[in-house]
């Protein structure tokens, strides 16, 4: 029997513990570099949310439709930095 590993994901990760990290690092990061790293985590943590916007397709011929959020397309985030490598086709 096999078992199944929970998955777990960077942005569930930072979701849950972004608000302590804060709290006990922010005193340890330059402050002119600090609003730049919360702008970062802001967009990584709602990207993909439909509430920032999305884009809906309709089928012509079935009539089902596909709503897509949009990406925050910030380096920072796994699924939006990976993807610029992916599509680059450079190591990153």
């Amino acid at each position: 029997m096999s078992q199944v590993k929970p998955q777990f994901h960077i942005k569930d990760i930072f979701a849950d513990h972004w608000g302590h990290f804060k709290k006990v690092n922010k005193h340890k990061v330059p402050t002119d570099l600090w609003d730049s790293i919360e702008e970062s985590v802001s967009k990584m943590l709602s990207c993909g949310e439909t509430q920032n916007g999305f884009a809906r397709y309709v089928c012509p011929d079935c009539l089902e439709d596909k709503v897509l959020a949009f990406t925050c397309k910030s380096r920072f985030c796994n699924r939006c930095g990976r993807a610029n490598c992916d599509v680059s086709k450079k190591r990153c």
